[in-house]
C-alpha cells in the first residue's frame, strides 16, 4: 500500500499543505495548481446528482463511497509522517507525507461520474415526462428554476474544467519544479563523464551509522522516490567501503584503494568534521591523497595502482585479475563503441578477461560484442567478466531495455484506448420497432 499510494513522485517533501477546506473541493495544492475555486462546481454538481434517487440509486450509492473515501484519503494524507528526508539532501529531517491528490483523484473521477450518469438518465426521460402521471403520459414542458439552475451547474462544472486547464498549461509548474543538484564536485562530475567513466563513493554519518552511495554520471531519477526503497547493496561494494573505512582485520595497505579501483572509484568524499577519526584514518591510506575541504565536503582522490590502467568502467586483465589495460567508456552504465588492439607479445598465457566494474546483475541486460560475435559472462566471477581474444577488433557494449513485455502491453493498452476514443460507426440512434 504504501508503495502504491506513495510510490515515485507522490510524496511531499516539507512542502506546504493546501487547507482542509481546499482539499474538500478538489484542490491538492502544490505548484502547477489552478484556484480553488474553479473545481466548486465539479464538487456542486456531483453532490446534486447523487441526492437525486431518479438517477439509478445502486450506481449512485457506490459513486458516493468512492467519493467519501477518496475525500477521506486526500484529507489524511497530509497527516501521515512516512519518512524523513536524507542527511545528504535539502530539507534533511524533515518529514515526507502522501500527496493528497492521489485521493482527491478518486473523488473527482466519482463525482464527474456521477454528473454524467445523472445527466444522461435526465436527457434520455426529457423534460416532458410527468412520473406518476399515467403510464408513457406526456406533458408539455414548463421550465423552471430547477432547469435555469442545472444549466448553471453545468455550463459553470464545464467552464471550469476548461479554464483549468487552461491556467495550469499557460503557468506550468513555475520554478518549484527544478533539476537534481548534481552530487559530486566538479572535477569528479568532470572524470565521471569521461572515457573512464569513474565514480564518486559518497559517505555520511548518523550518529553511529556511516551511509554511503555510488555517484556517476548516470542520469538521476525523474522523480523523488521514498527513502530507504534503493535495493539492497552490492556485496562487493560492501566489502570495498568495509575495506576503506578500515573495519576488515588483516587486511593488506593497499586493500582500500584496490577494492574502490576495481568498483571504478575515482573520488572520496565524506561530509563530517575535519577533525573525526574516520577523515585522519582516511589521510594515512596509502593510494589515497587528499584535494580539498570546502563546504563541509572532504574529498579524495584515489590513485591508480598502475601507470598503464586507472579507475575505469571497463579494463582487461590477465587470467590472474591482474589489469593490463583501459577500455575508454562512450556512454553511461558501461556502455562503449570502441577498437580494441591485439594482445601484447609474450602475453600470458590464458588470454585476456573484459572486466566490468558493475554489479552482477548488470550481465543480465547486457549486450556485449566483440566483432559482431556475442560474448558470454564468465560463470563465477565476482563482476561481469568476459573471455576477449587476443587478435584485435571492435567492441560493443549496449543494455537492451529492462521489463521487455511490460512495454509491449503498455503499447496494446494505447492502441485499446485509441479504438475506444475513435468514432467508429454511424452516429444516428437506432429505432427498436
Amino acid at each position: 500500500p504504501l508503495v502504491l499510494l506513495a510510490g515515485p513522485g507522490l510524496t511531499v517533501w516539507h512542502g506546504a499543505t493546501a487547507a482542509p477546506w481546499q482539499l474538500g473541493l478538489l484542490h491538492p495544492g502544490g505548484p502547477g495548481s489552478y484556484p480553488v475555486l474553479l473545481s466548486a462546481p465539479i464538487v456542486l454538481a456531483g453532490l446534486i446528482a447523487m441526492s437525486r434517487r431518479e438517477a439509478g440509486s445502486p450506481a449512485m450509492t457506490v459513486l458516493a463511497v468512492l467519493a467519501l473515501a477518496g475525500l477521506a484519503l486526500g484529507e489524511a494524507a497530509p497527516l501521515v509522517v512516512i519518512g524523513r528526508i536524507p542527511a545528504d539532501l535539502p530539507g534533511a529531517g524533515g518529514s515526507i507525507t502522501g500527496w493528497a491528490g492521489t485521493g482527491l483523484d478518486i473523488a473527482a473521477l466519482a463525482l464527474i461520474a456521477a454528473s454524467l450518469r445523472a445527466f444522461s438518465h435526465y436527457a434520455e426521460r426529457g423534460p416532458g415526462f410527468a412520473p406518476g402521471r399515467g403510464r408513457g403520459r406526456l406533458s408539455l414542458p414548463r421550465p423552471g428554476w430547477r432547469q435555469v439552475l442545472v444549466s448553471l451547474v453545468v455550463a459553470s462544472a464545464v467552464g471550469g474544467v476548461m479554464a483549468s486547464l487552461a491556467m495550469a498549461a499557460w503557468g506550468g509548474p513555475g520554478e518549484t519544479l527544478s533539476q537534481q543538484a548534481p552530487g559530486a564536485p566538479a572535477v569528479a562530475a568532470d572524470q565521471a563523464r569521461g572515457s573512464w567513466g569513474n565514480r564518486l563513493l559518497a559517505m555520511t554519518r548518523e550518529g553511529s551509522i556511516l551511509g554511503y552511495r555510488l555517484v556517476g554520471a548516470e542520469p538521476g531519477p525523474l522523480v523523488r522516490d521514498l527513502p530507504g526503497a534503493a535495493r539492497a547493496p552490492d556485496p562487493m561494494l560492501a566489502a570495498a567501503v568495509k575495506s576503506t573505512v578500515g573495519t576488515v582485520d588483516g587486511a593488506s595497505p593497499d586493500a582500500a584503494r584496490n577494492a574502490l579501483t576495481a568498483m571504478a572509484v575515482g573520488f572520496v568524499g565524506y561530509h563530517g568534521g575535519a577533525t573525526e577519526p574516520l577523515v585522519t584514518q582516511l589521510d594515512a591510506t596509502a593510494g589515497i591523497t587528499r584535494l580539498s575541504n570546502e563546504g563541509g565536503l572532504i574529498l579524495w582522490r584515489v590513485l591508480p595502482p598502475g601507470s598503464t590502467t586507472g579507475s575505469s568502467r571497463l579494463r582487461l586483465a590477465d587470467q590472474a585479475g591482474v589489469p593490463l589495460a583501459s577500455v575508454p567508456v562512450t556512454g553511461d552504465h558501461a556502455r562503449t563503441e570502441v577498437d580494441i588492439g591485439p594482445a601484447a607479445a609474450g602475453a600470458p598465457a590464458g588470454g585476456r578477461r573484459l572486466v566490468v566494474a558493475e554489479p552482477v546483475q548488470w550481465a543480465q541486460h547486457a549486450r556485449v560484442l566483440f566483432e559482431g560475435r556475442r560474448l558470454a559472462a564468465v560463470a563465477g566471477a565476482q563482476q561481469p567478466t568476459y573471455r576477449v581474444p587476443a587478435t584485435a577488433g571492435h567492441l560493443s557494449i549496449s543494455l537492451v531495455p529492462a521489463h521487455h513485455w511490460w512495454r509491449w502491453g503498455q503499447l496494446g493498452l494505447l492502441l485499446v484506448v485509441l479504438f475506444l476514443a475513435a468514432p467508429f460507426g454511424s452516429a444516428r440512434p437506432r429505432r427498436t420497432p
